[in-house]
């Protein structure tokens, strides 16, 4: 077959590639194969033509292809690790930003500021991967119909980078020598425009290279992102430092200040912050270094427009590594309150912080002292008063246990006097709250009042001769110490002073029930279930008497109603072993003083030996579900908690047999 019969003069389509010497290969597409998609190639070997050959292949692809589809749409290969400078123009609109030393970026310009590393990285890798999308004109005579002249965005990127070179050393008798390997600085600066919208949709834009004359597309997603937000760009830190580089605090607040020093041991102050709360200090230091701005006011007002004339706190940082101080000033809250505004001294823009972040800082300097009230131990107590409300205990220690005084004759609660012991030995705070102003926490008039009498062990003086010294099973000696603690409940918040000192301590509030709570024994009466014979119960305007035969227990009105003598048992057994809150009178008291003589219940349970055991107790407070009951032989007044009588059958129902009927129908649960 000829070269014109297979379409080969001329060719379709001629693919020419040439070696490094020079030697040219062409490859010469003819036309199809009759009825097929197969076509006729021969290969030209530095022009001389070789044989026809018919390849199974369909070249239509290759065939169609435009010279632009094997141009790389790759812009350019940025280094984004060594980038040290980017210049954003967007209209009139300059942004600066650099690299400095530590790898920190700064925003140079509208602003000079701090960058936040992370925004600035994702930046560069937006800009490393914009692609193009189409190209479209290799030198147009004119930008303006791109957007392009003045171009919407015109990002400038700088990298830097050592390279390292080994100089040609030209003496011979160096030439064994390796020779010293030399640096170089290597610098590139990469630059992009991006014009108007290309396309109806709005899917894509017109870019072009700053140093290259065509122009293309890329898509509206890829260099939306290189358009700067400052407000996401700059570092929303307040505080740039390390909690742990922090050497020194000073915290001023309503003319009351704190000054700490980091020492070996920890952090020590002066005055009222000589014993020093770790976690507290710690607490304000991590809360200030993580506090972040929520919004910048670059261009601001007058300062006492802000409360920043007069800042309600003001925080000195030292740091290691630091040249200055840092000087952080609160000022007032925004108009809803919920925000502060703050500012660093040295900056011009006033920041806005979230209200929450700002309030340790806001809190007395003295919230900084150490919240350990007493530290002791238990077995060094003596004696305790406590007197709670018009209420007075007093135990005593004798040589071997010990006693209660106060109540006369009551037994005494082991296990509270030992709650109470331990949680006195080791009484920590919550924290410190305030310094002198007692009204404000009940301490002017506290709720109950705790007195300590116990031995302080003396401490050997250390230039104490050797032979004087005390053998290891000498009883250290010790001397009497008196103490006082103060405590009052405010909103359910209970507060504290100890002896004369001036501060005041939140308690959790699970302390406070154990160091006010009862110390007679709380169990009302010793009598057994099995010593009562007779019960009289009067609630409300109901009557009940049951008495015990020997059949079981019997209703006394009516010897034909059959009773659940267990259910009766179970009443007596919860009147005699009701445990009781406190006591407001362990004897001689009235009840009626108390309105118990309109007791809701009324119950008297008759021993077999003729003694009579009278309670009356009230209905429950509607807000606490406590109530208050009375031993009227005894003259005892006390609380119950909530819930003591749930289980308590106030009808006679609740205490018959169940007919044949309901015995054999599913009963619900009791309560």
């Amino acid at each position: 077959m000829s070269p014109a019969d297979a379409g080969l003069e001329p060719p379709a389509a001629v693919f020419t590639l040439v070696d490094e010497d020079g030697k040219s290969y062409a490859f010469e597409v003819g036309k199809k194969v009759a009825l097929s998609q197969d076509r006729y190639v021969r290969a030209v070997v530095d022009g001389k033509p070789g044989p026809i050959h018919i390849v199974g292949r369909n070249l239509k692809t290759e065939l169609d292809r435009k010279a632009s589809d094997y141009r790389s749409k790759t812009l350019y290969r940025v280094a984004r690790n060594d980038a040290v400078d980017i210049v954003i123009s967007q209209r009139e609109r300059r942004y600066h930003f650099t690299r400095g030393d530590g790898d920190e970026w700064v925003i140079d310009a509208p602003i000079r500021t701090y960058a936040d590393n992370d925004k600035i990285r994702e930046l560069i890798g937006a800009f490393a991967n914009v692609r193009v999308a189409e190209f479209i004109e290799d030198a147009p005579e004119s930008l303006s119909a791109f957007g392009l002249e003045n171009p919407l965005l015109a990002v400038r990127l700088k990298t830097r980078s050592e390279k390292t070179v080994t100089p040609q050393n030209e003496e011979a008798e160096a030439a064994t020598q390796p020779a010293e390997p030399q640096t170089e600085i290597v610098e590139h600066e990469y630059g992009l425009a991006v014009g108007d919208f290309s396309d109806l949709e709005k899917k894509h834009r017109y870019i072009k290279l700053i140093d290259q004359p065509w122009v293309a597309t890329a898509t509206v997603e890829s260099v939306e992102k290189l358009f700067p937000k400052l407000g996401e760009l700059r570092d929303t830190r307040v505080v740039r430092l390390d909690a742990d580089d922090v050497s020194a605090v000073r915290l001023e607040v309503g003319g009351a200040v704190a000054e700490l020093r980091r020492t070996e041991s920890g952090w020590s102050g002066q005055g009222d912050l000589a014993a020093v709360d770790r976690d507290a200090v710690t607490g304000l230091i991590s809360s200030t270094v993580g506090m972040h701005a929520i919004e910048f006011i670059d261009q601001p007002e007058p300062p006492d427009v802000y409360g920043l004339d007069a800042p309600r706190a003001v925080l000195t940082l030292e740091a290691e590594g630091q040249v200055a101080p840092i000087e952080l000033r609160v000022g007032g809250d925004t108009p809803s309150g919920q925000n502060t505004y703050v500012q660093v001294a040295g900056q011009s823009s006033v920041l806005v912080v979230a209200a929450p972040a700002v309030r340790r800082l806001l809190s007395d300097p003295v919230t900084l002292r150490s919240r350990e009230i007493l530290q002791t131990r238990a077995d060094l107590f003596d004696r305790i008063e406590q007197r709670v409300g018009d209420q007075l205990r007093i135990v005593a220690r004798d040589e071997f246990n010990w006693k209660l005084l106060e109540p006369q004759g009551a037994p005494l609660d082991a296990e509270a006097l030992r709650d109470l012991t331990n949680d006195l030995a080791n009484l920590r705070a919550k924290r410190v709250v305030a310094r002198d102003d007692f009204a404000s926490y009940g301490l002017d008039a506290p709720d109950a009042v705790i007195r300590l009498v116990r031995r302080e062990e003396i401490a050997a003086p250390q230039s104490q001769p050797a032979e004087s010294q005390p053998t290891s099973d000498a009883a250290p000696e010790t001397r009497t110490v008196e103490n006082t603690l103060a405590l009052a409940l405010v909103k359910d918040v209970p507060y504290c002073r100890f002896d004369d000192a001036p501060y005041i301590f939140e308690l959790d509030r699970t302390v406070y029930p154990v160091l006010t709570g009862e110390l007679a024994s709380r169990t009302l009466t010793r009598e057994q279930p099995a010593d009562i014979s007779r019960i009289e119960l009067e609630i409300d305007d109901e009557r009940l008497v049951f008495a015990r035969g020997d059949a079981g227990w019997a209703f006394e009105p009516d010897p034909y109603v059959k009773l659940d003598s267990k259910r009766v048992d179970e009443l007596v057994r919860t009147l005699l072993k009701l445990r009781v809150q406190r006591y407001l009178a362990y004897a001689g008291g009235d009840p009626a003083t108390r309105g118990l003589d309109l007791a809701e219940l009324k119950a008297a349970l008759h021993t077999k030996d003729d003694r009579t055991i009278t309670l009356w107790i009230s209905k429950p407070s509607m807000e606490t579900g406590v109530r208050v009951g009375a031993w009227v032989e005894q003259g005892r007044i006390f609380e119950l908690p909530a819930g003591a009588l749930d289980k308590v059958d106030f009808t006679l129902t609740g205490y018959m047999q169940a007919s044949e009927e309901e015995a054999a129908a599913p009963q619900p649960p009791r309560p």
